[in-house]
């Protein structure tokens, strides 16, 4: 199984490997927003969170800090939708 993590030094150069890079960052995002209201389930702020960096990745690879660019969006739309 191929491994993609940015610390790895494996290119971000597609919306694909962003995507991915930013899969566990997200979860633990969630994790600890739901820890603070009992009414919020991590996995759907997960998934919340995943669907706004699948729709905003394209837009990503045009920034300076992609990576920071994309825990920003699904971390706003964690807490706001």
């Amino acid at each position: 199984m191929q491994s993609y993590s940015s610390t790895e030094g494996s290119p971000l150069e597609s919306p694909e490997s962003l995507i991915l890079a930013c899969w566990e960052k997200v979860r633990k995002m969630a994790s600890g927003i739901a820890a603070h209201d009992l009414r919020l389930d991590a996995e759907d702020l997960s998934s919340i969170g995943m669907l706004e960096i699948c729709e905003m990745a394209p837009r990503a690879l045009t920034v300076d800090d992609p990576m920071g660019y994309l825990y920003r969006t699904a971390r706003y739309a964690m807490l706001h939708k």
